[in-house]
């Protein structure tokens, strides 16, 4: 009795065993059909496509991936191929662009009077502050009102030359947007000289003048000289960049004009690539040493800037370091550098450094006295920039209250 009860229970067992595996055989094949379906979803392939989608899709996979694997193969020999290809082509059409680029700029810049070649320009000591042109009319007794200047003054800097008639009513939408931008840019390089064509009489205009409460300088008849001695043809609003190239010319729109000088203004300070670059420095080492000595400091410390114009004009690059180890050695360069670097940051001292907005009136009387030597150096290129110099400290030192 108790074998034969053993033997039925585990007949039972055995077929409960047999029962939960196909169970569980039945439960994992419809979980694996549930997964497959799930990943045919996701592989874009509906519920509706039959296995033989499948199968093809399956077919292509193996397909694409035999496919890629040849391609990888003669990957090598199709990068060599494609960089071949370009090598020869690039050449062509990178000269082309660039010649494109350089005409266009170069048409844009040009002035309507043909500058000076290099070695025909006017020497410094006949105080030309722009090549092939000579201010007439900036004396003090011209002036009208705002601030005095004079062509000396204006070397390296960009300035709009505005010519109207300032006692006509016309002129007063223009005249307070002009004032607008030299309340904006007269911490800069910059400077607006408006110049009166018409009839009126200075003492009316001076009392426009004040009346709108225009501060920038004013001069009668003002202008410029071409280098055969012939007066150049003015317009409304005439621009020349820190150089002395006439950038803009019968110029009427003041919108346009601010543009133009806010991007002259911005390049001279900050240049960015080796052509602006080479363009200021080729210019300040021939007229303004302080100036080009602080200019190489900053170019050396901007090793983007080094390094492409090591890559595109490795001559000038090896002048520029020759030229900069030979300003080190000069101690009137050193000198007029320092004083230079002072008016900058005096006549920026509003939107710079703390250290800046902390020069107070004694320290600018202590500057002038010290480096008022310098206007008697034999070198006329210092002669000018101390001058200019310590013209902004005075400015600034009488509108200081401490």
């Amino acid at each position: 009795m108790g074998e034969e009860e053993r033997k039925e229970g585990g007949g039972k067992f055995f077929k409960t065993l047999v029962v939960l595996a196909i169970l569980g055989g039945l439960g994992y094949f419809a979980y694996v059909k549930g997964y497959h379906k799930l990943v045919m979803e996701k592989c874009g392939l509906g519920s509706g496509d039959s296995a033989e989608t499948a199968e093809k899709s399956g077919e292509e996979a193996v397909a694409g991936a035999e496919s890629a694997e040849k391609e990888a193969s003669s990957g090598e020999e199709s990068a060599a191929e494609a960089e071949t290809a370009a090598e020869a082509e690039r050449p062509e059409a990178s000269a082309e662009e660039e010649a494109k680029t350089e005409e266009a700029a170069a048409e844009e810049a040009k002035p309507e009077e043909d500058e000076k070649k290099p070695e025909e320009a006017e020497t410094i000591a006949e105080d030309r502050p722009f090549t092939g042109y000579e201010w007439v009319n900036v004396t003090p007794s011209n002036r009208i009102g705002g601030r005095m200047v004079s062509p000396g003054y204006l070397r390296g800097k960009t300035v709009l030359i505005d010519c109207r008639d300032y006692g006509s009513r016309s002129c007063v939408e223009d005249a307070k947007a002009l004032q607008q931008l030299w309340s904006t840019y007269k911490s800069k390089e910059f400077v607006v000289i408006g110049c009166h064509t018409g009839e009126a009489e200075s003492e009316r205009v001076a009392k426009i003048m004040d009346r709108l409460g225009l501060t920038y300088p004013i001069y009668r008849d003002a202008g410029l000289l071409g280098r055969d001695g012939e007066r150049l043809e003015m317009s409304t609003f005439t621009v020349l960049d820190s150089t002395g190239r006439r950038f803009m010319h019968r110029g009427s729109d003041i919108r346009r004009v601010t543009g133009v000088i806010g991007n002259l203004i911005f390049i001279t300070k900050r240049p960015s690539g080796a052509k602006s670059w080479k363009w200021l420095l080729d210019w300040e080492i021939e007229n303004m040493p302080g100036h080009a000595y602080n200019r190489l400091r900053d170019f050396n410390a901007d090793t983007s800037a080094c390094a492409e114009m090591r890559k595109k004009h490795p001559k000038d690059f090896r002048r520029y370091a020759d030229a900069y180890a030979d300003m080190k050695r000069s101690d009137e360069v050193l000198r007029t550098a320092k004083l230079v670097a002072l008016a900058v940051a005096v006549k920026d001292r509003d939107v710079t450094s703390a250290s800046a907005k902390r020069i107070t009136k004694a320290t600018l009387a202590g500057a002038i006295e010290k480096y008022s030597d310098l206007k008697g150096s034999e070198d006329p290129r210092i002669v000018q920039e101390a001058k200019n110099a310590i013209a902004d400290l005075t400015f600034a030192a009488a509108s200081m209250k401490n």
